[in-house]
């Protein structure tokens, strides 16, 4: 009898649990609104020419053309280029603030870079909670950490899309940037600015090729991903994250191509300077030339270091080790202040240009990747340095 009964009960829970299942499976999937009563925007700003903009920007379009309503919300810092190794180190506030769509775009278009509009796809539900919590963050000011990476106009927007997100999610497929490092993704974004992305890296080191960073954007790199990204609802439907076409708001006008004279290109000049140089003092001849070029190319070096050492000692105290430090400091200078009349001064070349070896072949395993123009410099350095040592052996 127990066991008759067990079998009745347990057909009877499997009667239930089949009937839940199909209850579930007939839950009506999320629907977008096809509607015009509320539309959410993203805004993708093309890149300009300041350091801080040559990777573009990104904002949040809000409408309701029925009650005459048009604003845009970005994410903003007080940056400018003395702030920009700050920006870059994460030790900068931003925050949202909010301006009528028409003077956005008339901006930027006075800057001459273009807006591009990339409608979402959202239930109307979702669309008005997205603008009542950006109205709802608008009096906070800056009080969001901002840097490159993890907390920057794109990642904030799309934190702020997905937090109004009922039991939905997006997801990006096969997207090349989230399987780069983070100094290869840097790169990629700045491909438009290789300047900057070369002060950036000699001044700062901050971009670690050992952390990986699963939703990483920017804006630059948001198109793309915009485009075939999709919403993923709790029922497992799925859509389009994109309502409809990219719009062209604004045109670009400036040329955000990157420039003839890249860093590699420029410290292929220098060395091709620097062998002249040391062909014309090792057969001695055009001495006036050797000296000129020597004291410019140490005065260039000295200057840069100072500048390096303010840089990582003063405004990023504490923050991290410069590993540049190594190869380009003032002790060459204060040793030539010191000692250049000393015997043993001209084994100071011989040391350094070791250090200048060890390092070149230290950087590659550090940062993961050859950068040509910091090796550039670093063997043209290395050129002078043997070249003096043996000269003046030979001279003593």
């Amino acid at each position: 009898m127990l066991i008759l009964w067990l079998r009745q009960r347990g057909c009877l829970l499997v009667l239930m649990l089949v009937l839940m299942q199909q209850q579930d499976l007939a839950q009506p999937p999320v629907v977008a609104d096809s509607t015009d009563f509320v539309t959410a925007s993203i805004l993708v700003v093309s890149p300009g020419r300041e350091p801080y903009a040559t990777a573009g920007h990104c904002a949040l379009r809000m409408e309701c053309p029925s009650h005459g309503l048009d604003y845009c919300f970005t994410y903003e810092t007080d940056i400018n280029e003395d702030l920009f190794l700050r920006f870059l180190s994460g030790k900068t506030q931003g925050g949202l603030y909010v301006v009528p769509t028409t003077r956005y775009l008339r901006d930027y278009s006075r800057e001459g870079r273009g807006v591009t509009a990339y409608a979402m796809n959202l239930t109307l539900q979702e669309k008005k909670e997205l603008w009542r919590s950006l109205d709802e963050e608008l009096p906070l000011g800056l009080y969001k950490p901002f840097d490159f990476f993890r907390h920057n106009c794109t990642t904030m927007i799309y934190e702020k899309v997905l937090s109004v997100m009922n039991e939905e999610y997006v997801v990006g497929r096969d997207y090349q940037v989230n399987r780069e490092d983070n100094r290869r993704f840097f790169q990629m974004v700045q491909r438009e600015g290789p300047w900057t992305f070369f002060l950036a890296s000699l001044l700062a080191d901050y971009v670690r090729p050992d952390v990986h960073i699963v939703e990483r954007q920017y804006p630059v790199s948001l198109a793309r991903w915009l485009q075939q990204a999709e919403i993923i609802s709790a029922n497992g439907t799925t859509r389009h994250l994109l309502q409809s076409e990219p719009k062209k708001l604004v045109k670009e006008r400036i040329d955000s191509s990157p420039p003839f004279v890249t860093p590699t290109v420029a410290f292929i000049l220098l060395l091709v300077w620097v062998i002249a140089v040391s062909v014309c003092h090792g057969l001695g001849v055009a001495m006036t030339f050797v000296r000129v070029s020597d004291r410019i190319l140490f005065l260039a070096y000295t200057l840069l270091a100072l500048l390096l050492m303010d840089v990582a000692i003063v405004k990023l105290f504490g923050e991290r080790w410069n590993w540049m430090l190594i190869p380009f400091n003032v002790i060459p200078f204060l040793l030539w202040i010191l000692a250049r009349h000393q015997r043993w001064y001209r084994y100071v070349w011989f040391v350094y240009g070791l250090v200048l070896i060890s390092f070149m072949v230290f950087l590659p395993f550090y940062r993961g990747m050859m950068e040509w123009p910091v090796e550039l410099i670093l063997v043209s350095l290395l050129l002078r340095c043997l070249c003096k040592f043996r000269l003046e052996s030979c001279y003593n």
